[in-house]
């Protein structure tokens, strides 16, 4: 393995020496020779193994989630997979973390790539500027936390993945455990990448540290091989084999570094908003009337109310039951609503076991505003 890791980062250093920088600036871009996206350099490449499924993502809208613990590669690995389908199929990257290099094609002088800020204003309204782009989320629990499945964020995000096919968009995120991004954004994910260094995994030690990354990609919906991960499994166990139903791959992302001439394509230590996942999402809806709101039905003993209200008024003290009896048949509920309503206006309990009512504080203008309401 070691072996390996050496010749390929040597190579790699040989690809970079014939690319010429005219740069003046202390720290010009990385120049990134088109070859590396070949098909000996990548491994999501065109391939003849039978059983091989290929990632068209020129054709299908795909959503990816990269996971794995802090240091695995994450970032590196969804940035080496943004290159590759910007240089396969020229989609826009727009990204919450910057990207940034030269591509320089065999023929030609070298183009300058840069992702573009992502705006989660112009995400969450559905702009059509950000229609047939790859959208990266790095750290996507601190946007789409399992904690908050209710807020509007999340149900906001989840609304724009399943217009995805529609705005022709893909969507990678970032996350050291799956679990912990909302349960309906897993459920949406097409690929798993599973991400591990190598040099932890093998105790190579510090001076391979994210030189080699180990990818395991677990198809989570079906669209990528046409059945999913869990189904694979239950078919091969109905059959009794199993044969590990994923693609892994040994990955050497040294070119992305940066040297003594270059700065590095993205920023592995670039610090994230940390009060993202705590912000808030205000909506202000038109609402849906079922049936006629404006001509609500008046309480039954509305009409009489005003009457029968100013007579108990100026008799000053008059008992519950004479109150109530006057306004005729009355359901409990209805007893409780006028009861409430004398009270808001003024009315006070009187009399052994608060029988009567007094009518001396009584407003008779509160009492029809309210009533008013209620109509």
């Amino acid at each position: 393995m070691n072996t390996k890791l050496l010749e390929r980062t040597e190579a790699y250093d040989v690809v970079e020496s014939i690319i010429e920088d005219v740069e003046d600036e202390s720290k010009p871009l990385k120049t990134i020779h088109e070859s590396i996206f070949w098909e000996d350099g990548c491994p999501w490449g065109a391939k003849d193994n039978e059983g091989y499924h290929s990632i068209d993502m020129g054709v299908d809208s795909y959503i990816w989630c990269f996971t794995g613990s802090r240091g695995a590669g994450k970032s590196t690995l969804m940035t080496l997979c943004a290159m590759y389908f910007n240089y396969l199929y020229g989609f826009r990257l727009v990204s919450n973390y910057p990207i940034a290099y030269k591509l320089q094609r065999r023929h030609g002088k070298p183009e300058e790539i840069r992702s573009e800020p992502l705006d989660f204003f112009k995400l969450f309204c559905f702009e059509h500027d950000y229609d047939n782009c790859l959208i990266l989320l790095d750290e996507a629990p601190d946007v789409i936390s399992h904690m908050a499945a209710q807020t509007w964020k999340n149900r906001l995000l989840n609304i724009f993945v399943r217009q995805l096919r529609k705005n022709h968009n893909s969507l990678f995120m970032g996350a050291q455990y799956f679990e912990l991004i909302d349960k309906s954004m897993r459920t949406q994910t097409d690929i798993l990448a599973e991400c591990e260094d190598a040099s932890r995994k093998y105790g190579w030690g510090r001076s391979f540290r994210g030189m080699c990354i180990l990818l395991r990609m677990v198809d989570n919906s079906g669209l990528w091989t046409g059945e999913a991960y869990e189904q694979a499994l239950s078919r091969m166990r109905n059959k009794g084999s199993f044969e590990d139903p994923t693609e892994k791959y040994e990955v050497f992302p040294r070119v992305l570094w940066d040297n003594d001439g270059h700065s590095a394509v993205f920023d592995s230590f670039k610090e994230f908003d940390v009060w993202e996942s705590l912000r808030k999402v205000d909506m202000k809806l038109q609402t849906y009337a079922v049936g006629d709101a404006q001509n609500k039905e008046a309480p039954r003993w509305a009409t009489e109310a005003p009457t029968l209200i100013e007579q108990a008024q100026n008799a000053g003290i008059i008992t519950k039951k004479e109150m109530y009896d006057s306004f005729g048949d009355l359901t409990k509920k209805e007893k409780m609503d006028i009861g409430e309503m004398l009270h808001n206006a003024g009315a006070t309990d009187y009399g052994t076991a608060n029988r009567k009512y007094n009518f001396e504080n009584f407003s008779m203008d509160k009492f029809m505003k309210k009533l008013s309401r209620e109509k």
